[in-house]
């Protein structure tokens, strides 16, 4: 066979051959291209799986990052907002935070700083300019002016202590009696003393004591104008409750007391008949008096009306004259702190402005009322007074 029909052959062979492979090819193709797609949507998927992973890691250590400065600010916040003053906004103003939730808080902390100390700084004002024009006042005045001081403390819910203001005042209130009782006895020779230490003592325990305890009955039968002493026996009644008022010991109001009521007595003043009745009270039977006596009891006391006939609750007696005389509870400290108590927590629960005014000024009244300590002490001024028109009183 010549060669040229052997390279023909081969060549017709090998052609054969190719369009086998490329049939074979052509109808492997879809198979190719349609794995082809899924390699590259696994790889995508792939792709986007560690892409979203390192998204999320990266957000949780952001998240953890941010939490650990909010709280290392949070903690720089709350040492600021323990200061006091310019120091606290001084710290404020130099404090550099990671967060910006930190920069936040920090701002509403120093806001309210700088309200507080402008209105420490307003209410120093008003105390530093009270307590010193309370030199310049009527201790009516003086009383009115802190009693106002504290209703507007109480209404704002802040506590300050009053106590110098306090203090001020009650030795106001001693030297207005004292003078007044200078005013109108005569004390002689030892006027310019007492004068003395009346205007130089600021203990107001000192000032009531040491001029009652100079006071004797002649000095007070001396005394010629009906007014004015009227107008001594009133504020020898008042005494006590001054003394109480400014936070005497318990053994200067009794020795007080005893005074006022060494002063009060009049041996010629005749008594009642035993067993006479008047409108308020009246004298014990002897045998009533003397069954009392023999219980060991003497001076004043105060036993509970069981009449039914008279709407007080309580009798009061005087075992050294046999006087009796019915009267209610007294206002003492403990009755005169409840109340203020109570109508502090009315005002509380105010709805309206006219309700909380109205509470307020029933407060001030109850706040400006004197305190009595014993039943004797209230018997005693109106004792006191009833006997300026009696004949041969004082």
């Amino acid at each position: 066979m010549a060669r040229s029909d052997v390279d023909a052959i081969l060549d017709a062979a090998s052609m054969a051959a190719r369009q086998d492979t490329l049939g074979n090819m052509l109808n492997q193709l879809p198979g190719l291209l349609v794995e082809q797609q899924r390699y590259r949507d696994a790889k995508e998927t792939e792709d986007k799986r560690y892409a979203d992973l390192q998204a999320f890691q990266y957000r949780q250590y952001n998240d953890l990052k941010d939490a650990r400065d909010y709280s290392s600010d949070v903690e720089l916040v709350k040492i600021g907002s323990e200061l006091e003053g310019d120091s606290a906004i001084t710290y404020f103003d130099n404090l550099s935070l990671k967060t910006d939730n930190g920069r936040s808080l920090a701002n509403s902390v120093s806001k309210s700083k700088k309200v507080t100390i402008e209105n420490n700084n307003n209410l120093n004002s008003q105390i530093k300019n009270l307590y010193t024009n309370i030199d310049n006042m009527t201790y009516d005045e003086a009383l009115n002016a802190t009693n106002a001081l504290k209703l507007d403390l109480e209404a704002k819910n802040i506590k300050r202590d009053l106590s110098t203001i306090d203090k001020k005042v009650a030795v106001k209130q001693g030297r207005e009696f004292a003078n007044g009782v200078l005013d109108i006895v005569d004390f002689g020779a030892n006027e310019d003393e007492i004068r003395n230490v009346v205007n130089s003592s600021q203990n107001p325990t000192e000032i009531f004591s040491f001029v009652i305890g100079r006071l004797d009955k002649q000095k007070l039968d001396s005394i010629e104008n009906e007014k004015d002493k009227n107008k001594l026996f009133t504020d020898l009644s008042n005494a006590l409750p001054g003394l109480i008022n400014a936070g005497a010991p318990q053994f200067v109001i009794n020795n007080v007391e005893s005074k006022l009521n060494e002063l009060s007595r009049v041996e010629d003043v005749k008594v009642g008949e035993p067993g006479s009745v008047t409108e308020t009270g009246g004298f014990l039977e002897r045998e009533e008096l003397e069954a009392f006596k023999s219980q060991g009891q003497s001076g004043i006391i105060v036993v509970e009306n069981n009449d039914e006939s008279r709407t007080e609750k309580n009798i009061e007696i005087n075992l050294d004259t046999g006087e009796y005389r019915y009267f209610d509870a007294v206002f003492d400290k403990e009755t005169k702190n409840r109340k203020i108590k109570e109508l502090r927590d009315k005002r509380k629960e105010a709805k309206t402005r006219e309700e909380y005014d109205s509470l307020t000024r029933e407060l001030q009244k109850i706040i400006d009322r004197p305190i009595e300590q014993t039943v004797a002490q209230r018997a005693q001024k109106e004792e006191m007074l009833s006997r300026i028109g009696m004949s041969g009183a004082f």
